[in-house]
């Protein structure tokens, strides 16, 4: 239950990310393909330490992408409520 929950939670600011990443970026195809990469490798890498449990690999594999995609969101985030001037 707890690897649902994290894997839940981790998917926040992935979608969250991307969903910004068109208002606040000029190349938003190479930041989105980047971003992706990344948390790919990241979560790949997460996914190998875990146990052999199949459910508690995948939650592991995306934490690591809502790991890379947690200070996107966060810059994305300030960046947005500086344009609606807060």
């Amino acid at each position: 239950m707890f690897e649902l929950l994290t894997a839940i939670i981790a998917l926040v600011p992935i979608g969250w990310s991307h969903h910004l990443i068109a208002a606040h970026t000029r190349y938003e195809i190479v930041t989105r393909g980047l971003l992706i990469l990344v948390g790919l490798g990241f979560g790949a890498i997460c996914m190998r330490y875990a146990a052999d449990s199949t459910l508690a690999r995948w939650s592991l594999f995306v934490a690591g992408m809502g790991a890379v995609h947690t200070p996107a969101a966060i810059v994305l985030t300030i960046k947005q409520l500086k344009r609606r001037g807060y």
